[in-house]
């Protein structure tokens, strides 16, 4: 098993380095969305295509009684400390990020379906600073990237399964942005998930969310015209560059 099982204690969620680039790759339509909403969606992590997202792996489960054996915790009290961390995965969003000093060329396949894409630069500091917490108490953090058949997960800190996934994962050098909605856990400690929706939007400041946009490097010359157009219409004081990613020239 990893460091993490001999550190349940003093397992503390890793705080990116606030001034290295992170990056956000969407379609036009969630750039406009943003632009014109002034706010940026949150998943509820139960919600990500991945299963094992916000997962609680079995070793938690099988070694739990070993582990609190010699504490002061009830027996009959021990098996719940895991199931409230499995439960947080239903009242937790994430707002996800790719941290890169450059482009990548992985990032622009993977979240574009065609040549309209969007690449948002920006830093740590800057995003956290951008949204509003007065709607939520947002937490930021590296995401650890590990083998579930071999991980202990921190029980000291119910937000821990939002920072980790699966290895498969590891190309998307993850930062997330990240808040609970402890408030609809009701007094039985049971969530009613019908009440709860699949994501929230959060209010940002545009203009401190974004350092600078890329456009695709396979977008047409228009449509590079176009977002610069969009941008100056929204009075957004970031800079506008057509990724030349795949220019002869380019390392």
């Amino acid at each position: 098993m990893t460091a993490e099982n001999d550190s349940q204690d003093r397992w503390s969620i890793q705080k990116p380095n606030p001034d290295q680039f992170i990056w956000r790759y969407m379609d036009f339509t969630q750039f406009i969305s943003i632009l014109q909403n002034k706010s940026m969606w949150f998943n509820r992590v139960d919600q990500f295509e991945d299963p094992f997202e916000g997962k609680v792996p079995d070793n938690n489960y099988s070694t739990i009684q070993d582990r609190y054996a010699d504490t002061e915790i009830p027996q009959n009290k021990v098996k719940e400390i895991t199931d409230f961390l499995q439960l947080s995965k239903s009242i937790t969003f994430a707002n996800c990020w790719h941290e890169n000093d450059y482009q990548s060329a992985a990032m622009w396949d993977l979240y574009l379906s065609n040549d309209q894409g969007i690449a948002v630069r920006s830093t740590p500091e800057q995003v956290k600073s951008a949204f509003d917490e007065s709607q939520h108490s947002i937490i930021s953090g590296k995401v650890h990237y590990v083998d579930y058949d071999d991980i202990l997960l921190p029980e000291n800190n119910l937000l821990s399964p939002a920072f980790f996934k699966r290895r498969s994962f590891e190309h998307e050098n993850e930062i997330r942005f990240v808040f609970a909605r402890w408030d609809v856990i009701t007094e039985d400690g049971q969530t009613p998930l019908s009440d709860l929706p699949s994501g929230e939007y959060v209010s940002v400041d545009v203009d401190s969310l974004i350092d600078a946009v890329y456009v695709s490097p396979t977008s047409p010359d228009w449509f590079s015209d176009l977002v610069t157009d969009i941008v100056d219409e929204y009075n957004v004081d970031a800079s506008i560059e057509h990724s030349d990613l795949y220019d002869e020239g380019m390392k």
